[in-house]
């Protein structure tokens, strides 16, 4: 499956600690989800290109529609 996402400006605390960012988007089939992300990292680790992600990460999302709290099951 494939997914496209964007970034809200929602930010949730799992477990009272760990701050993750609320991102919304849909499926190759069109189902509209949301997600929460914890981190995102460049698998090769090369240090040009998780400069790259780390700026784009970083700039600020345009405004979204805040989406609806997450109910305790949806949290892995």
């Amino acid at each position: 499956m494939k997914i496209e996402l964007e970034p809200t400006m929602q930010i949730v605390h799992l477990n009272g600690t760990t701050a993750a960012r609320v991102w919304i988007g849909t499926t190759e089939h069109g189902i509209a989800i949301q997600a929460v992300i914890v981190r995102i990292a460049v698998p090769s680790g090369d240090a040009d290109e998780c400069k790259r992600l780390s700026d784009l990460l970083i700039e600020t999302p345009r405004p979204k529609a805040e989406p609806a709290a997450f109910a305790d099951r949806f949290i892995v």
